[in-house]
């Protein structure tokens, strides 16, 4: 299925894609914010489909109905946003964005973001669900991006194999 990303060295550098919910908590306010920024400065070499921007208009128009800001807080936003991801934005293959989405079950939105990782053979950072299991590998949480344990999956260390001396009689 391509190269696998979920096992980065530490510091490692390389370009990602970005996916709506990474931008999201990057640009609008969060409580993952402070993540979205941490895996800015591991790597802010970020490139996204121009899909990103109907779908960060919409949560935009979301998040307004939620908590409407009439000092114009959410297009401030869209404006930071769309400065620094236009000139991330890359094309894709419709035809690739259909087949992976009927192969995996996945929206056409989505398959957008994992056509680009196929395609420059570069992880997807993603709080998609759907997403992350459909292309495990290559589509991954900002946790695991960033190599910080989940709670839910603790890392044990294998035991360890002792000899035991008898004493002699």
């Amino acid at each position: 299925m391509g190269p696998r990303y979920d096992t980065l060295s530490q510091g490692e550098s390389l370009m990602i894609v970005a996916d709506n919910t990474l931008l999201c908590h990057f640009f609008l306010r969060s409580d993952l914010g402070g993540m979205a920024r941490h895996v800015r400065e591991k790597d802010g070499d970020w490139i996204v489909p121009t899909l990103w921007r109907a779908e960060f208009a919409n949560a935009i128009v979301k998040a307004y109905w939620a908590c409407p800001d009439p000092a114009g807080g959410h297009l401030r936003a869209w404006d930071n946003a769309f400065a620094v991801m236009s000139r991330c934005e890359r094309e894709v293959d419709f035809h690739e964005v259909v087949r992976l989405g009927a192969e995996k079950h996945i929206s056409a939105y989505d398959a957008h973001y994992a056509c680009l990782a196929l395609k420059y053979g570069t992880p997807l950072v993603t709080e998609d669900g759907p997403l992350k299991k459909a292309f495990p590998g290559i589509a991954m949480s900002m946790k695991e991006f960033l190599g910080i344990a989940d709670s839910a999956g603790t890392v044990r260390e294998r035991g360890a194999t002792y000899r035991v001396r008898r004493k002699k009689s």
